[in-house]
């Protein structure tokens, strides 16, 4: 999949890199998700208490 032409097009070069508009999806989603993980992380650690906090 990421050898498509929505992931590299066909005129990349290693001195001119192109990329498509499904890198620049996958760079957002991966993003936003690493956001929400982090964000959940955060919220649980407040409630949690006793030998799981350690």
């Amino acid at each position: 999949m990421p050898f498509t032409e929505w992931f590299i097009p066909e005129g990349s070069t290693a001195s001119n890199r192109l990329y498509g508009p499904a890198y620049f999806c996958y760079i957002i989603g991966f993003i936003l998700l690493c956001l929400i993980l982090a964000q959940r992380t955060f919220s649980r650690v407040k409630t949690i208490t006793g030998l799981a906090k350690i």
